[in-house]
């Protein structure tokens, strides 16, 4: 019997679980987030000359190379990174108070909450992570039999 590592891994005992296999999606979900506001060490002086230069150099070769930009975050994407990390807090603090069995973590960092139509890489992502668990998964195997 396996159970979410949003859930207390109790629930899963007191339901009468003699191993607890928890699978984390979301361990790697830092990787994905971007920086919308970086932080500016420079003086104010090299930061207009540098800006100055820059606004040069686009004059020059503007027409020639195509310009791109980083889009805002939707609401939908701010609204699930937040839920993230809300789940990654509550998902810390059950896990130090009753850890699992096996912890089987998926590196998936290209996948977030809402992308079912990457269920395929997801699935392939999940099987491989279980394939390098398989030396503390078959143990436990052996003595369910």
């Amino acid at each position: 019997m396996a159970e979410s590592l949003t859930r207390a891994n109790l629930l899963t005992r007191a339901m009468g679980a003699d191993i607890v296999i928890a699978v984390d999606l979301q361990h790697d979900a830092h990787l994905m987030q971007q920086d919308l506001m970086p932080v500016n060490l420079q003086s104010e002086d090299a930061e207009a000359e540098k800006l100055a230069w820059h606004e040069r150099l686009r004059g020059r070769i503007g027409r020639i190379a195509a310009r791109r930009s980083v889009a805002a975050p939707t609401a939908m994407e701010i609204m699930t990174t937040s839920i993230q990390v809300l789940e990654n807090r509550l998902k810390r603090n059950r896990m130090a108070g009753d850890p699992p069995d096996i912890l089987i973590q998926p590196y998936c960092p290209q996948i977030s909450t809402l992308d079912f139509h990457r269920a395929e890489a997801a699935i392939a992502a999940g099987s491989l992570a279980v394939e390098k668990k398989m030396d503390e998964l078959l143990p436990f195997v052996r003595t369910a039999r």
